[in-house]
Parts: C-alpha cells; sequence; structure tokens
C-alpha cells in the first residue's frame, strides 16, 4: 500500500487465531456533526501480515476507522470466512495512533444470481455486499453460472451487481 503525507494512524488486522488477515481495506472517514463524511476519507489495504498504515489526515478531527472484507482484492487473501471489525472513532490529534482489528468469523451466507437484462448469467462479474445496519461491505465474485455466496455477519444488507471490475472481471 502506498501513504502520503504524514502516518497517522498504524496497526494490525488479525483473524482470530492472530494471523494477519491479507486482502482488507481499512479507512479512515472524517466524522461531521457525528456524521460520517465519505468525502473526506483516506485508506489502503493491508500487507501480508496484516499490517496497515494510514496518512494524510487533519489534526483535530474526528475519524471513524472501519474495515472492509473484500477476499478477491488480494490473490493472497486469507479472510474468506471472516467478515469486518467494528469500527472505531478516534480523535487525530497529530501525534501517531496505533488501532489494531481483530475479524469476526462470518456466520450468515448471502447468495444469488447474477443476469444480464437478457437472461444470460454475468461469469465472474462482481456483487456489491453492503450493510446497512452498520458500516461494514464485502464483495463476491460470480462463477461461469453467474451464482455467488458471500458469508457475512448477521443484520440487514444490500445486494446488487458492482460496477467496478477487476483485470478480467466483467461489469454487469
Amino acid at each position: 500500500s502506498v501513504a502520503v503525507g504524514t502516518m497517522a494512524i498504524q496497526g494490525k488486522v488479525r483473524l482470530p487465531n492472530q494471523a494477519g488477515a491479507v486482502g482488507v481495506w481499512v479507512s479512515a472517514v472524517e466524522m461531521i456533526d457525528g456524521q460520517p463524511n465519505y468525502d473526506k476519507q483516506n485508506g489502503g489495504n493491508t500487507a501480508q501480515d496484516g499490517s496497515y498504515a494510514i496518512g494524510g489526515l487533519s489534526s483535530g478531527k474526528t475519524y471513524m476507522l472501519q474495515t472492509f472484507v473484500n477476499e478477491g482484492m488480494d490473490q493472497n487473501s486469507n479472510v474468506a470466512g471472516f467478515t469486518a471489525a467494528d469500527s472505531v472513532n478516534v480523535n487525530y490529534t497529530g501525534s501517531l495512533i496505533t488501532q489494531n482489528f481483530i475479524l469476526k468469523a462470518a456466520t450468515k451466507t448471502i447468495s444469488g444470481r447474477m443476469l444480464r437484462a437478457n437472461g444470460q448469467p454475468v461469469a465472474n462479474g462482481r456483487v456489491a455486499i453492503m450493510r446497512q445496519d452498520k458500516p461494514s461491505f464485502t464483495s463476491a465474485t460470480t462463477n461461469a453460472s453467474g451464482n455467488y455466496t458471500a458469508k457475512v455477519a448477521g443484520g440487514k444488507y444490500e445486494v446488487r451487481p458492482d460496477t467496478f471490475a477487476e483485470q478480467g472481471q466483467a461489469p454487469p
């Protein structure tokens, strides 16, 4: 990952067995009047040991730190079957903050099938799965028949085709 500016927040994202979590996006979102302002956020993916660092934050601001499990973002990902850690608010005073996270075991399954308007399956397409009752996001990739399955924590989710396509993926 690449960080720009002074390192503001660093830490590790781990699995429950303490192994470093590979393929997790960690985001710092500026809070304004107690609400997240997604126009003002910085973040990056975890390294192979689960470490992350975020720079470019403004001193004197409160930030919500979130983890997003996305096993497809890194071919070495080991986060299948896990879901995001709870978000944490931190006050950045200009001094380096260390904030570690532990992912949770996923207990529920969301599955479905992505089809084009003509009824043909979308092979190797991306499905966005966003939790509605707290900050959390994951994604799944469809197989040749357009089927997908994702492990999630309990809660209310919005599931939709994701128009972002990785190399080798087909946009819906």
